[in-house]
């Protein structure tokens, strides 16, 4: 991309600035449980994923250093 090329540019910005996941399509149930609405239905029949804290606490602790070894 060339320093002169603004709307290039422009629409660069615009999807760098997205959001990961769209705000329409979380809704909390309660304090402990999330729902995220998927875009499509999986082959599965599955439309929506409930998270619940307990379950997504393991996801926020960092593994021990094995990654270092």
């Amino acid at each position: 991309m060339e320093a002169t090329d603004r709307r290039r540019l422009e629409r660069l910005c615009r999807y760098v600035i997205l959001p990961p996941v769209a705000s329409g399509r979380l809704r909390f149930v309660d304090a402990q449980t999330l729902v995220f609405s998927l875009k499509t239905q999986w082959a599965d029949g599955t439309c929506q994923l409930v998270l619940s804290r307990a379950s997504n606490s393991s996801l926020s602790i960092p593994r021990s250093a094995l990654h270092r070894a």
